[in-house]
């Protein structure tokens, strides 16, 4: 039996049809012919997910032509401070205090690292936050996006929150900030995007 049966199979056992998946592959390997890189998603339908595993399974990859894969650093904040540092606003100014901090450094050229993703989870009595910046942005991040912190007004953020918990912000680097509420009220993520513009 192929391996990829018994992975469809585990996908069919766990998802309905209709079910959204998540999958992360996040290595890069630089090509004689120039890039290649095998993205992930967390919102695929599992057929499609399925589809793919046939697909990888039908044409392997031949990893001989690949150089090393380059390597991801994980880390906490307190190791890289200046990581994102204008996109993430000063929650301890504001009283908050934080549950956790971590950054992700991804490899560049010549062995140097850079910041390529961040994650915090943020609380002041009865809010909570989590604040996330990655350099890119998937698809529901542009879906939620409201624009730059210095064109969001409250309005816009109120009408952008109804029903939803989550906004993004876009950042000229290119990055997308994501703001999850997950307690509270929309007037706390105001404050937060207004103290990132005065």
């Amino acid at each position: 039996r192929k391996p990829t049966e018994d992975l469809i199979l585990y996908l069919q056992t766990l998802f309905d049809p209709d079910d959204h998946v998540g999958y992360v592959t996040g290595d890069t390997w630089q090509t004689e012919d120039g890039w290649y890189q095998v993205g992930g998603s967390w919102n695929d339908r599992y057929e499609d997910v399925a589809a793919l595993f046939e697909w990888f399974w039908e044409n392997p990859l031949a990893l001989s032509r690949f150089a090393e894969p380059r390597s991801m650093i994980f880390s906490d904040r307190s190791s890289y401070p200046d990581a994102f540092r204008e996109m993430i606003p000063d929650f301890s100014s504001l009283g908050y205090t934080a549950e956790s901090e971590l950054v992700n450094l991804g490899a560049r050229f010549g062995g140097e690292t850079a910041p390529v993703w961040f994650g915090g989870v943020y609380t002041r009595g009865d809010v909570r936050i989590r604040w996330t910046v990655s350099v890119g942005a998937d698809k529901d991040a542009w879906d939620t996006c409201i624009g730059r912190p210095r064109e969001v007004t409250e309005e816009g953020l109120n009408a952008a929150m109804a029903g939803e918990n989550r906004v993004s912000l876009f950042f000229d680097l290119p990055a997308m900030a994501t703001v999850s509420l997950e307690e509270g009220e929309v007037s706390a993520v105001w404050e937060l995007i207004r103290s990132m513009t005065e």
